[in-house]
């Protein structure tokens, strides 16, 4: 695969973006600062915008992403935006070869902040598909570049992002410790050490991305002595641009985020996805997601190149995974019929003859009509032993299966 031209294709358009980026103008209805409420669903942040003063759209607010990108082409369309430049890009997998244009000069708004004239990208196809695998109806995400004049602090356990003014918080706030990171192409990364299962100690360096509900991801091949561990599970380990993310999940034994230390932690693990950062140089081991962030309220300041990290009441909750080995997917009205996507083998789930296809219509008695996707698989991940009646709908036929929950990683 020629990387050299898609390598190209992302500075060219970097280059456009950044042109028109310096002609945003923030209309901050607040002195100092301002804040914007967000949803906080199965491990992303959602945050409501009115594009172009009409249009209402539902975006994942991502760190990791370095520009905003709209998903679904259909809604897109309803704004009457001229689209310029067409764009082949790589998906998250490296090899699907995604469809993208350049959309200039729309109009945001998210009520406490206007961005005026702001360019993004427009995939062809809702190569995400992202309602159906998370869960969640949104039509795009906000990228890294929006905010970054800021320093910005996501409080996950009010939900709200707070924008501050640098000049502001660093009268108000100049006493924090802080974290140093590097700030490349609009995104931040943090180099910590993570100790794998045979002790071995690791430095490593991990975006910091908030488009990400997973815990942790390690990439495999970027360090020779970075390795899957023994009790792991292979299949889906996650989605993204371009489909489903293949690899396997097991554990880390720990990492540290400055002074913070994590045991134990849910890892997925996959082949190198440097390509996503555009250029080979900007080289990472892994992600640091949502599931690891949302224990802190987290403040950026991309300007400064600085990260402070304030533990909130989940830090010490341990880190949970699936016990079932169903894999769910949701559809339909409000998302809520819930069906098997994949069946990890040899789990309960694979013993009890589950299949692909299966409509869950209860847990335990009660609905699933009642419960979205999160509720759940969290459900599904309660304490080892646990029992657990599953109604399921296979064709024309109703079956009730009883599965024994177990670890499996």
């Amino acid at each position: 695969m020629n990387y050299k031209k898609y390598i190209l294709l992302f500075g060219f358009l970097l280059l456009n973006l950044v042109s028109f980026s310096q002609k945003k103008q923030y209309d901050i209805r607040k002195k100092g600062f301002i804040t914007l409420p967000f949803e906080y669903k199965n491990d992303f942040i959602i945050i409501k915008a009115t594009i172009n003063k009409w249009l209402p759209m539902k975006f994942i607010y991502d760190t990791g992403a370095q520009n905003t990108i709209f998903t679904e082409k259909v809604i897109f369309d309803l704004l009457g935006v001229p689209k310029t430049k067409k764009f082949t890009i790589l998906g998250s997998d490296q090899k699907t070869e995604l469809i993208a244009y350049l959309a200039l000069g729309l109009h945001f708004d998210f009520q406490s902040i206007v961005v005026p004239y702001y360019n993004v990208l427009v995939l062809e196809e809702d190569y995400f598909n992202f309602k159906e695998v998370n869960g969640i109806d949104v039509q795009g995400i906000l990228g890294a570049d929006l905010f970054r004049s800021f320093v910005v602090k996501i409080d996950y356990s009010k939900a709200l992002i707070t924008l501050y003014n640098p000049e502001y918080y660093y009268k108000k706030f100049h006493k924090k410790e802080w974290i140093d990171i590097e700030v490349i192409s609009n995104r931040p990364y943090i180099t910590t050490t993570t100790k794998l299962e045979n002790d071995t100690i690791i430095q490593t360096k991990y975006l910091i991305d908030t488009g990400a509900s997973l815990p942790l991801l390690i990439n495999t091949d970027t360090h020779p002595l970075l390795s899957i561990p023994k009790k792991c599970i292979p299949g889906h380990i996650g989605t993204g641009l371009g489909g489903f993310l293949e690899g396997y999940t097991g554990r880390i034994k720990e990492i540290n985020l400055g002074p913070y230390v994590f045991n134990n932690v849910i890892t997925n693990f996959q082949q190198s996805t440097n390509a996503l950062d555009s250029f080979p140089s900007y080289s990472r081991n892994g992600i640091i997601g949502n599931q690891i962030l949302n224990r802190f309220t987290v403040t950026i300041d991309f300007s400064k190149k600085k990260i402070h990290l304030k533990p909130n009441r989940h830090f010490k909750d341990k880190f949970e995974y699936d016990k079932s080995g169903l894999i769910l997917i949701g559809s339909g009205k409000s998302l809520r019929s819930i069906s098997v996507q994949y069946i990890v083998p040899d789990s309960p789930a694979d013993k009890n003859d589950f299949q692909k296809g299966d409509i869950l219509l209860s847990i335990n008695y009660f609905s699933t009509r009642f419960f979205s996707l999160s509720d759940i698989t969290r459900k599904l991940a309660k304490r080892e032993g646990k029992k657990v009646r599953i109604k399921i709908k296979r064709g024309e036929q109703t079956i009730v299966k009883r599965i024994v929950l177990k670890e499996l990683i």
